[in-house]
């Protein structure tokens, strides 16, 4: 009796690794095909689901239950198994504890492959931090996005791209990357495209002067909390490919806006903007002074201009600026430097796009930092397929899984 197969191990062992209940149990051929099956299945589902999206959105629920049930029958079929094999059975000589895990650990690091190969070139997982979609996305709500669609990078270490099987349009809720400092990913909607002129009135949104209509899932909070210039954003034309810019005539809005689209364009090289004060026509490094983050009388070199993503910010900050004397002249020099030299003039190369948070008066969008480059596009959100209640424990509300998310098709 002592080689009659144990159903908890070949219950363990599957648990482990779909398949490795059936080696255990003598049957190597079952444990390859069950793992090639269980990857199968699922790089399938990931491509159909890539390609197709309405059809497997619509039959997520069926979905789901597939990638649930097939790990599970092949564990009650190495359970079955191992309680008909009798005192007869022989070990092989791949029975041996240390078999079990270089087995388990070379399954593993194909499937880790697997599903790197999956995150880059098929889908990407997001979680929502902010409010800025509310009330298409709450915090909480984890996402799936779709890359092919709008087309994947060749390899890592190039921005060239597949071709996308559709493109980036008014009304499509998008992640990408930020175009600032930080190195993180954004949500958000665009609602204008190369070519367009955008500006905001209050609360209404016109693209080359026509009011944008507001569909239902837009929110709209108190908006005078919003900067006078961003709560009635000026009229902004957005880049087209082969467009020639100037770029040391622009105000401050559309200079770091052009900053940004410059470095998303560039990414290998150094984009940066330069602030230098004159007083009386001579470079003044101590002199003027400005405020800052709540610091008053900073010089100039204390501040880093090129780390402020924020044009209401940076105008705030230049109008702050107090001579020693009344009576000196004061002029500051605004430049964009790439590779440590001048630019002077830019001509734009991808598709750029205006974007914004559902939530109107809540989120950082286009209108603070400006445009978002076609290369920057990362995915287009199509599917939550987790959400859960961020708990406040200050208001006693507790963490809590939303069901009724669960599943939802975004638009």
């Amino acid at each position: 009796m002592k080689n009659q197969r144990r159903w908890q191990t070949a219950l363990f062992l599957s648990l482990v690794w779909p398949g490795l209940g059936q080696m255990y149990n003598g049957q190597l051929r079952k444990t390859i095909l069950y793992t090639v099956y269980t990857v199968g299945i699922f790089l399938l589902l990931i491509a159909a689901w890539a390609l197709l999206p309405d059809l497997v959105t619509y039959t997520s629920p069926l979905v789901m239950i597939i990638l649930c049930a097939v790990p599970v029958l092949i564990a009650v079929e190495a359970v079955i198994s191992a309680r008909r094999i009798d005192d007869a059975f022989v070990k092989k000589p791949y029975h041996r504890w240390y078999y079990y895990i270089v087995t388990a650990l070379g399954i593993m690091t194909i499937n880790r492959i697997a599903a790197l190969i999956i995150i880059f070139y098929f889908t990407q997982a997001f979680k929502i931090p902010t409010g800025s979609m509310e009330d298409t996305l709450l915090p909480g709500d984890f996402i799936l996005g779709n890359k092919v669609l709008y087309g994947t990078r060749l390899h890592p270490f190039t921005d060239r791209r597949f071709p996308g099987l559709a493109r980036p349009a008014p009304g499509d809720i998008i992640i990408f990357r930020y175009p600032g400092k930080a190195k993180k990913d954004f949500v958000k909607r665009i609602v204008a495209r190369s070519g367009q002129t955008v500006s905001v009135i209050d609360t209404t949104v016109l693209v080359n002067g026509a009011p944008v209509h507001s569909p239902g899932f837009i929110k709209h909070t108190d908006s005078c909390y919003l900067p006078p210039d961003i709560k009635d954003f000026a009229p902004l034309r957005i880049p087209a490919p082969s467009d020639h810019i100037t770029l040391d005539s622009l105000p401050v809005r559309e200079q770091l806006f052009m900053k940004y689209l410059i470095a998303q364009e560039n990414p290998k090289h150094s984009v940066r903007l330069d602030v230098q004060c004159y007083v009386n026509g001579s470079p003044a490094d101590r002199n003027p002074m400005f405020t800052y983050a709540g610091r008053k009388n900073l010089p100039a070199t204390m501040i880093p201009f090129d780390d402020i993503d924020n044009w209401f910010i940076l105008t705030t900050t230049f109008a702050t600026l107090l001579p020693v004397h009344s009576s000196d002249s004061i002029m500051i020099m605004r430049r964009i430097m790439f590779d440590g030299k001048p630019l002077h003039e830019y001509t734009v190369k991808y598709d750029n796009y205006f974007v914004m948070g559902d939530n109107r008066e809540n989120a950082l969008d286009s209108r603070f930092w400006g445009f978002v480059n076609k290369p920057s596009i990362k995915a287009k959100p199509l599917i939550i397929y987790f959400s859960i209640r961020m708990p406040d424990f200050e208001n006693n509300v507790m963490p809590r899984i939303r069901w009724e998310r669960i599943g939802q098709k975004l638009q």
